[in-house]
């Protein structure tokens, strides 16, 4: 059953998304996805903004469990005015209501245990065409492993896009590269996104990306682009969902909220120019002062 459900909904998918005219300009907007990790989410913001060349506006769509953690998320609101914060009521209608009013051509989406690492120019994305490209953020030729399969993954055979860009075929059952619709730094035509939102069933972004990727097929259909080396990773440090046990370490949501409120911060610049060969990467926590 469930796979005449994925072929159906393919069918159905590939039929409306041949009808969508998107638009092709440069304009970018950033998703992030944020729930009980205030501290997490300032690292990733200052190293968004440290690191990015051509930003684009990030918009936070962002969940507390309780009054402790919505505190810290209205502290960070007064130290990122001008990142545009919206609290979640219901994933589903917040997301589809922000993607609506988004006003930029393609979008891109991260979640709140990203760090970037390494200097790029968001621009040399902004102007890839999304209908035959997918560009992502966290792959790179240095990617040859899988921290959540605990294995090697082979890289695909890289063609030249740009002076400092690769593109490359999607393949199956490769890890990270078979994987198209990431929400870890992966760009997407906003009008595309909009009708797929319609099509699938979700509750949050766990859910989300796992109903994305039933339509996977269609999107392996084009080239992915990354840069040489890959500019974030995801530092799976805690796991603030209960939908699927993904794999992560052990380091308890509240007890980094103890840190924020003690004036503490994830100190990002101990992250910065490794080369890493994971997307997702077990990192020692280094704190400091803010």
């Amino acid at each position: 059953m469930k796979q005449i459900y994925k072929r159906y909904l393919n069918l159905i998918v590939s039929r409306r998304l041949k009808r969508i005219k998107c638009d092709n300009d440069s304009s970018v907007a950033g998703i992030i996805f944020s729930k009980d990790r205030c501290i997490q989410l300032h690292a990733l913001l200052e190293s968004y903004y440290h690191f990015t060349e051509n930003t684009a506006p990030l918009y936070v769509l962002w969940a507390a469990r309780n009054k402790e953690h919505s505190d810290a998320y209205k502290e960070l609101q007064t130290l990122w005015p001008h990142v545009n914060f919206i609290k979640e009521h219901d994933f589903n209608v917040d997301l589809s209501t922000l993607i609506n009013n988004l006003s930029s051509s393609k979008v891109f989406f991260l979640v709140d245990d990203i760090l970037f690492v390494r200097r790029y120019n968001l621009a040399d994305f902004a102007v890839v065409d999304c209908k035959k490209y997918i560009p992502s953020l966290r792959l790179g030729a240095n990617i040859t492993y899988s921290y959540t399969q605990n294995q090697a993954i082979k890289t695909p055979e890289f063609m030249p896009l740009s002076s400092n860009t690769l593109q490359w075929k999607w393949t199956k059952k490769n890890g990270y590269w078979s994987y198209p619709l990431s929400l870890d730094g992966h760009f997407f035509n906003r009008a595309e996104i909009k009708e797929l939102l319609t099509q699938i069933r979700y509750s949050a972004p766990n859910t989300l990306e796992v109903a994305l990727n039933n339509v996977a097929p269609l999107f392996r259909q084009r080239s992915g682009v990354c840069f040489i080396t890959s500019v974030l990773i995801n530092c799976p440090w805690n796991m603030v969902q209960n939908e699927i046990d993904n794999k992560h370490e052990e380091i308890e949501p509240d007890f980094l909220l103890e840190q924020w409120n003690k004036g503490k911060k994830i100190d990002f610049l101990k992250y910065q120019e490794n080369t890493y060969t994971s997307c997702h990467v077990n990192c020692t926590l280094e704190l400091s002062s803010r």
